[in-house]
């Protein structure tokens, strides 16, 4: 049985590889990719490892800055809006979420990549935001120091990929 399931897990992982490469093919010299990922990210996390998976996760649940007449919109959009009562919004059981689950992962998953790069200029700023926080608000546990600043930081990398995207589609469409 173990031989089976090790057999299965290596086909998947084959396929998930084949997959990785001709998405990277495909998005990598794209002008998209080039004017507006790379820039937006400041050339950390949207690398030959993983950037191209990144980027497409970004494409795809957002699919045009151009929908968002106004940066909260894109920012509600995301789920990085608080809700009405100041707190992040969760997802709950049988209740209605007001944002794109898919544009929240996807946002997560670039700062869990950031996180992890310690020369990287988003966790420099990760790391500034927690500081104020843990100054600002010294009652606050660390977990939501965390979580303040992860949140803090995707506003300002969603604030530089909406901007160089509108720009960018602005040029492309004259």
């Amino acid at each position: 049985m173990e031989a089976l399931f090790l057999g299965v897990a290596e086909k998947v992982k084959d396929g998930e590889d084949k997959a990785r490469l001709q998405l990277e093919r495909a998005l990598m010299p794209t002008s998209w990719y080039q004017e507006v990922a790379v820039p937006a990210a400041r050339g950390f996390g949207i690398s030959k490892s993983s950037g191209a998976v990144s980027a497409a996760k970004l494409l795809w649940a957002f699919g045009s800055a151009s929908r968002f007449p106004a940066f909260e919109k894109i920012v509600q959009y995301a789920g990085l809006a608080p809700a009405p009562d100041g707190k992040a919004p969760k997802r709950r059981r049988g209740q209605r979420v007001h944002y794109n689950p898919a544009a929240w992962q996807a946002l997560y998953d670039l700062s869990e990549c950031w996180l992890r790069m310690p020369n990287c200029y988003w966790r420099h700023r990760w790391d500034a935001l927690k500081a104020v926080a843990a100054v600002k608000h010294p009652d606050w546990p660390a977990g939501k120091i965390h979580a303040w600043g992860r949140r803090r930081m995707l506003r300002e990398f969603l604030h530089d990929l909406w901007a160089v995207w509108l720009d960018w589609e602005a040029r492309r469409w004259v």
